[in-house]
């Protein structure tokens, strides 16, 4: 083998090297781009998730609630006084009533009344662990 047979050879091999190392690292910073742009679309979906949830909470919510307030005292301003009087509401109690529909929710309802006191009432015949399966009911004192 001659000398330049020798180099033309050894050029080919590195170049051909070369050129193998350059796709790898084209494909690799392909791929590197392409993972890059998903996870960043992951945390844009996340992200308008979050204003979504946000402009609905502290926007639309109090627009909504106002506005079923607001057609909730009409109805009930739309009444004939008999008609309250048969539901057992004076006009006077409306905005009241309409105050109290739609405010915050307490868990005031879930006690027993001031002065109650919770027994367990018998089951009837039944043994002690299924008793035991019996609700609490408030019976007055």
């Amino acid at each position: 083998m001659t000398k330049s047979a020798y180099d033309d050879i050894q050029k080919r091999f590195f170049a051909e090297s070369s050129a193998y190392q350059t796709i790898d690292a084209q494909r690799m910073f392909a791929e590197a781009q392409y993972l890059r742009s998903k996870e960043l679309a992951r945390l844009m979906g996340l992200a308008r998730a979050w204003v979504v949830g946000v402009v609905q909470a502290s926007l639309l919510a109090p627009v909504v609630r106002w506005y079923r307030r607001r057609k909730f005292h009409q109805e009930l301003m739309g009444l004939d006084d008999r008609t309250l009087a048969d539901i057992g509401i004076l006009r006077c109690d409306i905005p009241k009533m309409v105050r109290n529909s739609y405010g915050p929710r307490t868990a005031l309802a879930e006690t027993p009344a001031a002065g109650a006191t919770v027994h367990r009432l018998p089951a009837g015949g039944k043994s002690g662990p299924a008793q035991s399966d019996d609700t609490d009911r408030s019976i007055a004192a």
